[in-house]
């Protein structure tokens, strides 16, 4: 349980799927923006490389996403997917705003779900039905979560970031 100020969320490790690289495969073959800012020629672009995560995210047929769980299943029996032990994910992102390098540290781990009536879980946008059907369809067929909701806090304690840095290894690496 994490605690900041009056508000107490549940957020705690799990245990998750990783591309395992082959010699010369880059992770940029693998990941891709979030799906609703890929139009047709770039879907076609990502999905030339067959390890590609939009064959899972964005491979629907009649609404649905049943081959795309039979191909996670490939991919985890032929090793293109290798499993880790209850973890939390870190990842950073560098970036330029007003001539000034930023730098977000993100964490991804699993979130209790709870109504927005007890005020812990904030709703950062907008969000349509269409839209909402479609990821509850992804959800149900591959009976897995794909894709991370991003979620903003004020920040980690000095300890937690020491904490952080010492016990996290880099895997990946990419530029966009």
């Amino acid at each position: 349980m994490a605690k900041q100020g009056d508000t107490v969320v549940t957020f705690i490790p799990f245990s998750g799927y990783r591309p395992s690289l082959k010699d010369g495969e880059d992770i940029g073959e693998r990941i891709s923006p979030p799906y609703d800012v890929i139009d047709e020629t770039y879907l076609k672009e990502l999905q030339s490389n067959d390890h590609s995560i939009t064959w899972l995210t964005l491979d629907q047929k009649n609404g649905r996403y049943n081959g795309s769980r039979k191909k996670l299943d490939s991919w985890i029996a032929d090793g293109s997917l290798v499993g880790d032990e209850e973890s939390f994910y870190l990842y950073e992102q560098r970036f330029k705003s007003d001539g000034k390098t930023l730098i977000r540290t993100g964490i991804v781990g699993a979130l209790r779900t709870e109504t927005y009536d007890n005020g812990n879980i904030i709703p950062h946008e907008e969000t349509f039905s269409k839209v909402k059907e479609d990821r509850l369809n992804l959800l149900r067929d591959m009976e897995t979560h794909l894709e991370s909701i991003f979620c903003i806090s004020e920040g980690f304690s000095r300890e937690l970031n020491e904490k952080i840095s010492s016990a996290s290894e880099k895997l990946y690496s990419y530029t966009d």
